[in-house]
């Protein structure tokens, strides 16, 4: 392994080389050399792990650091360590602070590092929750919620200087007359790049004064007739509403107590909440590749039911690696098929894989998805079969057992189909 990424860095370091020889470094061209995968990896190889958003991002910060020296680099929503590998791959000596809410993202760019020969010693990580350093500039890829930019851009603004610059991309399919006017209400100074490959950069000076971080950043949502406390961080999925597919799983939970049920993308913890209520587990495992999302969960579970907190955990991960094999007796999932903006059904197959491996023979995966992704053929290859428990117009609730013995072939197959 450091046979290969010694070699990596040295193919890198002669590229760059070249690159520098014929001019101006182009950052689409060090990015589509550098080795950057998303997590879970993509089978299809179809979804690349960076756009031209990153390009403009890296470009913008060439430029800046060519005339300003900062003490360290302050970079947000990094999705997969393109603008982290970026920065290192140009200046290996440079301190990044890495500003991000996904654990995907945070693994992603630690496994890219690794698999272009650069070091992680001058990375340091940080929560939305956690306040970045004070410094003169930024580089920010904006989020898909605009709810989730105006909390970033007002923690920003409560710590950074009067002449704070905010470099900003995005890509044109996402631009909004809303994502302007949030960037106005907390800049005087907002100015957008021309359009280059289907993307932007907008350049955001002078900051607010007046926007400071609120005190609550809480959302808080009801369910029909329940005294429910829904609460969710901005960003989150399903922010103030309870999602249709959510709705439908809750109308055909189980009706056995086990003695482990893990809430699998557990957003702000409805289901999860929902099953502690009705009595239907010793032990409840709220997991979700979003920080904000399992914080949220836990503020659901304190608001609701104070009292079960102590039966609970809460795991901020992408996958289910910190599970043991054969620990869990039910799993109840309503799975994303999008990832970065981009439609995928690799994400959930994933998810798929390691809750069959995470179930104690005889224990129960129930699933809702809606009816146009191909589950069913991974789900049935995977736990030999299963029951459709209820379906609509719009969603179908599969319901499947891991068997006593399952043939080692089977998730040795599947695991090759998605990862």
């Amino acid at each position: 392994m450091r046979a290969h990424n010694a070699s990596g860095h040295v193919l890198l370091l002669c590229t760059m080389a070249i690159l520098t020889q014929v001019g101006e470094i182009v950052m689409f061209d060090l990015l589509d050399k550098l080795s950057l995968e998303r997590r879970p990896h993509d089978p299809t190889g179809t979804l690349r792990a960076w756009n031209a958003a990153d390009a403009h991002l890296l470009e913008a910060w060439k430029a800046w650091t060519q005339e300003e020296k900062a003490s360290h680099h302050l970079i947000i929503n990094d999705a997969f360590g393109a603008l982290t590998c970026g920065i290192l791959a140009l200046e290996a000596n440079e301190t990044v602070e890495n500003w991000n809410d996904s654990m995907a993202a945070r693994k992603a760019t630690r496994d890219n590092l690794l698999r272009n020969g650069l070091t992680e010693d001058n990375v340091s990580w940080l929560s939305l929750s956690q306040q970045p350093r004070q410094t003169s500039a930024a580089w920010m890829k904006i989020p898909g919620s605009l709810s989730r930019l105006a909390w970033q851009l007002e923690s920003l603004l409560s710590c950074m200087p009067n002449d704070f610059t905010l470099f900003a991309s995005v890509m044109c399919k996402y631009e909004s007359r809303a994502l302007y006017d949030m960037l106005r209400t907390h800049f005087d100074a907002v100015e957008s790049s021309r359009a280059q490959r289907k993307a932007r950069l907008i350049t955001c000076r002078q900051p607010r004064k007046d926007k400071r971080a609120r005190a609550n950043v809480w959302t808080t949502t009801s369910y029909e007739d329940r005294r429910w406390e829904l609460a969710s961080l901005p960003g989150v999925f399903a922010q103030g509403k309870v999602d249709v597919g959510t709705r439908f799983l809750l109308q055909h939970l189980p009706a056995t107590k086990v003695a482990s049920t893990l809430d699998l993308g557990c957003g702000n913890g409805i289901i999860g909440l929902a099953v502690l209520e009705a009595g239907l587990t010793d032990n409840m495992i709220f997991l979700d590749e979003s920080m904000a999302a399992v914080a949220s969960a836990r503020e659901t579970v304190l608001r609701n039911l104070p009292e079960a907190v102590g039966s609970c955990a809460f795991v901020a991960d992408d996958d289910l690696s910190s599970l043991p094999d054969n620990s869990l007796n039910r799993i109840l999932c309503n799975p994303p098929f999008h990832q970065t903006g981009a439609v995928t059904e690799h994400v959930a197959k994933h998810l798929f894989l390691e809750a069959w491996r995470c179930l104690a023979p005889g224990g129960e995966c129930y699933v809702v998805a809606n009816r146009h992704l191909a589950y069913g053929p991974v789900l049935s290859r995977l736990f030999g079969g299963f029951r459709v428990l209820a379906t609509n117009r719009k969603f179908t609730i599969f319901q499947c057992v891991k068997r006593q013995r399952q043939p080692s072939s089977v998730s040795r197959g599947l695991r090759k189909t998605v990862s």
